[in-house]
């Protein structure tokens, strides 16, 4: 493999284990030797390998992205040009390829498919067989719908009326459906966005008698069809046991959701996904997280405690602290994109109500992210480690790397 040049054995006699890699090793030169020459397989995982190094190496995350691109792989490299930016808002030359790669998608009138993972060959299955895993890597992906479905339905709920603002008092329109439920919009630069039913106060619960809220993907308000792009903060604290989100959908802001709903599959669209976003939501029981989503917010299914599947898509890079705290994940697959994962964000939580559930497996795609101690589990809450599967093209980079090291790791 290439990175078995990157670490020795220890030749002092009577010592068999392997030494920490040669520290005057740059994965970034590296992967710009292997750019040059035409291997751009390759080239990505050294370039992968600097930013889980040194995660604020501008050039590594460019030339990642040129990578990409040389690898058909439009839509991380667009992904890994807007983690740069959340580093530096000011690169010049990520904004400068960010535009050139908008304007040529417009131009030839076709989308960025999302990535998928191919399917795994005949010989990598029956590798797969011989050995004695306890679960197989390629079926966590099987929990609950792709995360690129689109959700059907929202576009028809025609029955609504459409309460008219009192300028003196309310700044917003309360759309009120035939069953009787009810969301409430502003607009905002000719788009809506569903906001408090409160405005002065922040937020106001209140009830869906349905159980059921589907919001619309758009609105027709004083004779023109709007379309509704964004979740304001406090908006949806109801009583809901199923919300259906717009396809329309761009961003979820903070603290939007405080409901009783059970599933959620976040539509292919959305980019933005804010802290506390979900949080204490106790009942949601599974979630698909798409391929669009840039940001995952810190806290963002925080205490959501009966919350066991999860789905993340590739071209999601960074998954923040606390994110997915006092879960009941018990077996999570990471994407090759993500290079980032922060302190507790998936470090389930005693709960009086609920039997304590422990994180048992680690499926990862590609190379190491950068991670905390605390990452998935911290010793002194943990009965047991979790086994961390791992691809064998990057088994000895986990081997080294910080904090990965100390993990039950199991090649695949």
């Amino acid at each position: 493999m290439i990175f078995d040049k990157l670490f020795k054995k220890d030749k002092d006699s009577g010592k068999t284990t392997e030494t920490k890699p040669v520290s005057t090793v740059d994965y970034y030169a590296e992967g710009k030797n292997q750019f040059n020459a035409g291997r751009y397989t390759q080239a990505m995982e050294f370039f992968q390998a600097a930013i889980a190094e040194h995660p604020e190496r501008e050039n590594a995350y460019l030339m990642l992205a040129e990578t990409y691109i040389k690898l058909n792989k439009a839509e991380l490299s667009q992904k890994t040009l807007f983690s740069l930016l959340a580093i530096n808002p000011n690169n010049k030359e990520a904004l400068s390829k960010i535009q050139m790669m908008m304007g040529s998608l417009s131009k030839s009138k076709k989308t960025i498919e999302p990535t998928t993972n191919p399917k795994p060959s005949k010989q990598s299955i029956q590798n797969k067989e011989k050995t004695s895993f306890k679960v197989k890597p390629e079926e966590t992906s099987q929990y609950i719908p792709n995360p690129n479905t689109v959700i059907e339905s929202p576009q028809n709920v025609s029955d609504y009326i459409v309460i008219q603002p009192n300028i003196n008092q309310t700044p917003y329109y309360c759309v009120e459906f035939k069953n009787g439920n009810r969301i409430y919009l502003e607009i905002v630069d000719g788009y809506c966005v569903v906001t408090p039913p409160n405005k002065k106060d922040g937020w106001l619960g209140y009830k869906t008698p349905s159980g059921e809220l589907i919001i619309p993907d758009s609105i027709e308000i004083d004779g023109i069809k709007r379309e509704i792009k964004k979740i304001a903060p406090y908006s949806l604290w109801c009583d809901a046991s199923s919300i259906i989100l717009p396809n329309t959908l761009v961003e979820i802001r903070e603290n939007s959701f405080h409901a009783k709903i059970e599933n959620l599959i976040i539509p292919n669209g959305v980019t933005y996904i804010g802290d506390w976003a979900f949080y204490g939501c106790e009942f949601l029981s599974s979630v698909v997280i798409p391929s669009s989503v840039t940001y995952l917010g810190k806290y963002a299914f925080n205490a959501c405690v009966r919350l066991s599947k999860v789905v993340l898509s590739e071209g999601i890079t960074h998954i923040e602290d606390h994110t997915f705290y006092g879960t009941s994940i018990e077996k999570i697959e990471i994407p090759s994109s993500v290079i980032e994962i922060g302190s507790r964000a998936f470090q389930n939580q005693q709960r009086k109500e609920l039997p304590r559930k422990e994180l048992k497996e680690i499926i990862l795609k590609g190379a190491p992210p950068k991670i905390e101690q605390d990452s998935f589990c911290y010793a002194a809450l943990c009965s047991k480690r979790p086994l961390v599967y791992v691809h064998n093209q990057f088994y000895q980079q986990y081997k080294y790397a910080l904090y990965w090291q100390q993990m039950d790791l199991i090649p695949y």
